[in-house]
């Protein structure tokens, strides 16, 4: 593991416990029995805490997820008509957050010292646009949104954070990221600047159930 990985380790370890949790509840409510994880990346590391039981299948998978893929996508209707080669059943959706106060100051970062940006664009950095197209697409009825990875350190700051992180206590960099802390469960408009993540889950719509809607 590289220096700049276990710096901003802590994190990623925290965001996967909270996706992971929020995985599970959805394979349990909807039947999920096995999934794609498509487009990857290699932000989370290794996935398998977050499928866990579930069958990975290329075909016909009961959910494809992918975690900050879209807000890297130009157009959205070629980001779909990719997703639905592999027809899913569901579709899970996770983008960064641009409310985060965080977004921002990780931008400006960026431009004042010259770096590329490559955290995608900051207009698909929400879920309305996903939102918005399967209602006008009506192939698919949105599930469920949500928000997650509302961390004690809040700010989503990404290579910022090995700084901030200096001003911490060790124990809230170790044993405190493997639990959800209180901003988590705290009231929507908290953790609408709070949360690092949104999330959208679809559910593809038969043709007979589009022409209903």
């Amino acid at each position: 593991m590289s220096n700049e990985e276990s710096e901003l380790g802590f994190g990623t370890e925290y965001e996967k416990v909270i996706f992971s949790d929020i995985v599970s509840k959805i394979g349990e409510k909807y039947g999920i029995k096995s999934f794609l994880n498509f487009p990857t990346n290699s932000l989370l590391g290794e996935t398998e805490s977050i499928t866990k039981t579930l069958e990975e299948k290329r075909e016909n998978p009961d959910l494809l997820w992918n975690f900050c893929e879209f807000e890297n996508q130009r157009d959205i209707e070629s980001f779909f008509i990719t997703l639905e080669a592999f027809n899913p059943k569901h579709v899970l959706i996770v983008t960064q957050n641009r409310l985060n106060p965080g977004v921002i100051p990780h931008y400006l970062y960026h431009r004042i010292l010259g770096k590329k940006w490559d955290h995608g664009f900051l207009t698909k950095m929400t879920i309305k646009p996903v939102k918005e197209f399967s209602k006008s697409r009506r192939k698919y009825e949105v599930l469920e949104i949500g928000l997650f990875d509302a961390p004690w350190f809040i700010l989503d700051v990404y290579e910022i954070g090995r700084y901030l992180k200096k001003l911490f206590p060790k124990s809230k960099q170790s044993a405190d990221v493997t639990k959800a802390s209180m901003f988590e469960h705290s009231p929507k408009i908290i953790r609408n600047w709070a949360s690092h993540h949104n999330y959208i889950l679809l559910k593809y719509c038969s043709a007979e159930k589009r022409q209903n809607m």
